[in-house]
């Protein structure tokens, strides 16, 4: 499953200026990474199913200091079934300063994985072994 297969998105900065797919895949200009200034003005994040799909919308409001994450881990199975499974994660994360303390770290993550199911976590994710469990067998069941 890739994302764009079924979502589009659409960004709203700070300043209310909107960045919008108007196709899946299309490449708006915006630079998902610090190398752009409007990277850290992200105020909203919405992925916008296509037209035809059951899926909801969701909606990711960004904390004020927060910024955007938006990443694809790949995670390559090598047991007795190989394979590949790719999981996309969308959040935000932010530095909070404690007086006299260490700087905490805050992340929030939504994981979507390739059979549709979406797991929020402020942690690493619960269902990733089970899911890989679970495709292994898949796998293993077919030969």
């Amino acid at each position: 499953m890739k994302l764009t297969n079924f979502y589009k998105y659409k960004l709203i900065l700070n300043s209310s200026k909107v960045i919008e797919q108007k196709e899946p895949g299309e490449n708006t200009g915006f630079k998902f990474n610090s190398s752009n200034p409007d990277f850290y003005k992200v105020k909203y994040f919405q992925l916008i199913p296509l037209e035809g799909e059951k899926l909801s919308s969701l909606l990711i409001e960004i904390p004020p200091k927060a910024r955007l994450i938006w990443f694809t881990r790949t995670i390559v199975h090598q047991g007795l079934a190989a394979f590949k499974l790719h999981v996309y994660m969308i959040g935000w994360q932010t530095t909070v300063k404690r007086l006299g303390q260490r700087d905490v770290n805050i992340k929030h993550i939504l994981y979507f994985y390739p059979d549709g199911t979406i797991e929020n976590s402020s942690g690493e994710p619960t269902l990733l072994n089970l899911k890989i469990e679970a495709i292994e067998e898949k796998i293993l069941n077919k030969t």
